[in-house]
C-alpha cells in the first residue's frame, strides 16, 4: 500500500485555499464538490514532489465534521490505495 493523500478539514475552502498556496506552495488541483451523502465540500491540492492533500469543509451543522471544525480542524485523515 502507499499513502494516497491527506485530509485537513477547514472552517471554509475558499479561505483556506490562499493560505495553503502562499505558505505550501499548493494549487488548486480539482474543482469544489460537494459531498452530499457525507455533508462536505471537497478540493484536492497539488505540490510537485509531495502528497496531494484534500480540503474538507463541513456544508452544515449536521456535518460529521463540523464540530471539529468549529474546534479548529486540521489533520483528518490519511488515505491508503492498494
Amino acid at each position: 500500500m502507499v499513502i494516497d493523500h491527506i485530509g485537513v478539514a477547514v472552517r471554509s475552502i475558499q479561505r483556506a485555499l490562499p493560505r495553503w498556496e502562499q505558505a505550501f506552495g499548493y494549487g488548486q488541483a480539482t474543482e469544489i464538490v460537494t459531498n452530499t451523502r457525507q455533508r462536505v465540500k471537497v478540493v484536492f491540492l497539488e505540490r510537485e514532489g509531495s502528497l496531494p492533500v484534500k480540503l474538507i469543509e463541513p456544508v452544515d451543522d449536521a456535518s460529521p465534521i463540523a464540530t471539529f471544525t468549529r474546534q479548529g480542524g486540521g489533520f483528518h485523515h490519511v488515505c491508503f490505495r492498494a
